[in-house]
């Protein structure tokens, strides 16, 4: 959702500002890369469930390593969905400072979303990730909600 609305206040504001058109192209695609995200991530739970489910009469390192393929994806999906949202937050940021000042409220407020939708993917990346302290992907999910969070303060101070 904040991805369109960043490209919807971009295409509005090309008149005044030269690089709207490239903004609403770039957060068109990220839309586009994220759209099935959701549905894959919500599948990716169910797998995780359905071999916790299947697992219990098997060797126990065959399990572990069965729970660890699944929850291994059940991580690495809601990174990518936090890496997007660090873009879009970053985008939405560009459009509240460069947009036409009618668009500005639009574009922060995609800005403040984009970071709720970071912070959300990075917490689910922490919760799959079995150790969430140390493992990559939970460190890198919290560093791009960060990211995020920086550049909705910024939209929002415009």
């Amino acid at each position: 959702m904040a991805a369109g609305v960043v490209a919807m206040c971009a295409r509005s504001s090309t008149s005044v500002w030269e690089d709207a058109a490239r903004t609403a192209e770039k957060a068109d695609a990220v839309r586009a890369r994220v759209a099935p995200l959701g549905q894959a991530d919500a599948q990716a739970y169910e797998e995780y469930l359905s071999a916790r489910r299947l697992t219990e009469d098997l060797e126990p390192e065959v399990r572990e390593i069965a729970l660890e393929i699944s929850l291994s994806r059940a991580a690495a999906l809601p990174l990518l969905i936090a890496e997007a949202g660090a873009q879009v937050a970053e985008l939405a940021a560009e459009t509240a400072a460069n947009g036409a000042r009618d668009t500005r409220p639009d574009a922060a407020a995609a800005a403040v979303l984009a970071h709720a939708g970071a912070r959300a993917a990075a917490h689910l990346v922490a919760v799959n990730a079995d150790a969430a302290d140390t493992d990559e992907r939970a460190v890198r999910a919290r560093e791009l909600a960060d990211e995020a969070g920086r550049a909705a303060e910024r939209a929002l101070a415009e």
